[in-house]
């Protein structure tokens, strides 16, 4: 049994095709196989105005068109099984298939919309150009909310979106789907053909900006120390009948330093007859000690164990890792100023891949700029220019 397809069942067809294509295409965030997708979508759109008048059909009996539609056909497949390259082909071919309808010229048409995209949550002015019908009811839907063109010809159609109705949470780049309702024709007013209108959303700010440096300080640490256990005694089984002196001079290590104010002695043991421990010069910390030799009987000779005490210091270079996030708002502009090679910016460019610079590196892309000049960096967020495609 041989299947029928009319033109109508062949358009829609398409739509669903193309519909799945864009969806893929956004998954991706791919900005120009997305604005390819979306001229695509928009040329089957407008087919189905051009073959309004042949819908119920059969495709076979269009005999001008069938090689157009084989080749079209031929090309969708290629696309569907990830051949992009042919992308930016379907929009043309579907144009060239329309052509070939008698009157197809004539009938209402969607061609481009502008802007591209459009700030999270700010209002817009959207620009339609096209063939329309302006003496006819024509209106935009977002969200189930419905804006008439405040500028209407046949040419171009201008609605002004307030704020809030683009939004988006997201740190990514997210798409936005509105449906233009335009007539058939003028005998066909109330029946309205949708033809989508994809804006991309940015969101409040390029991206998440981190400034991250090091500063260097000297820090004085300290430490107790104590020095050897020190013992002198006049007993001459001991140290000899001698009376006897002893400077003490706890040698700090060659990184440090005795602290003078916290030197102390501290008696383990004593005896008999001696002199308190005095300490010596101010520069080296030392002590003299002495202890007496008795000849008396039953008093014990002169015998001292001691320990000196002090604190000891140093300065150490200390490296402080620090980081500040940096707000941004399109247009914005900052200067910052870090001690060369010392700083690192770290941003995540609408929620992609995170990415560093060093030093002297410098960074442009459609939305960022970031350049270092000595000790200043600059970083700026472009103003979107809202006629160019992404």
């Amino acid at each position: 049994m041989t299947t029928h397809v009319t033109c109508g069942s062949f358009v829609h067809t398409l739509c669903a095709r193309a519909e799945q294509i864009l969806e893929q295409n956004e998954m991706t965030g791919d900005f120009s196989l997305i604005a390819k997708s979306i001229d695509f979508l928009q040329a089957l759109e407008n087919a189905k105005i051009a073959f309004m008048d042949v819908s119920n059909h059969d495709l076979t009996s269009l005999d001008s068109t069938t090689t157009r539609i084989t080749k079209l056909n031929t090309s969708l497949a290629e696309v569907e099984r990830g051949n992009n390259d042919i992308l930016d082909t379907l929009a043309w071919s579907v144009d060239m298939l329309v052509n070939t309808l008698p009157g197809a010229r004539e009938k209402p048409r969607l061609l481009s919309s502008q802007p591209q995209y459009a700030i999270s949550r700010q209002p817009f002015t959207l620009q339609l150009s096209g063939k329309f019908l302006c003496d006819s009811q024509v209106y935009l839907d977002f969200d189930h909310r419905q804006f008439v063109p405040a500028i209407a010809t046949n040419k171009m159609l201008e609605f002004h979106i307030p704020e809030g109705v683009i939004s988006s949470t997201s740190s990514a780049i997210t798409f936005k789907h509105g449906t233009l309702f335009l007539p058939y024709d003028k005998e066909l007013s109330s029946a309205k053909a949708p033809f989508h209108v994809l804006i991309s959303v940015l969101p409040s700010t390029p991206g998440k900006i981190t400034l991250e440096w090091q500063e260097e300080r000297i820090e004085r640490v300290f430490r107790n120390s104590m020095s050897d256990t020190f013992h002198l005694c006049s007993r001459s089984e001991c140290c000899g009948s001698a009376d006897r002196t002893v400077v003490c001079r706890p040698a700090p290590s060659r990184e440090w330093n005795i602290d003078k104010d916290s030197v102390s002695y501290h008696i383990i043991h004593k005896q008999g007859k001696f002199t308190e421990p005095k300490q010596k010069d101010g520069i080296i910390v030392g002590w003299t000690v002495k202890t007496f030799h008795s000849n008396e009987k039953g008093v014990a000779p002169g015998c001292l164990t001691f320990q000196v005490r002090f604190n000891e210091w140093k300065d150490v270079l200390r490296v402080d890792k620090k980081e500040k996030e940096i707000p941004l708002t399109w247009g914005s502009k900052k200067v910052l100023y870090c001690p060369a090679g010392t700083w690192k910016i770290v941003f995540m460019e609408f929620g992609k891949i995170k990415k560093e610079l060093i030093e002297t590196d410098t960074y442009s892309s459609d939305y960022l700029h970031i350049t270092a000049h000595g000790n200043w960096i600059v970083i700026e967020a472009k103003k979107p220019d809202f006629n160019i495609k992404i």
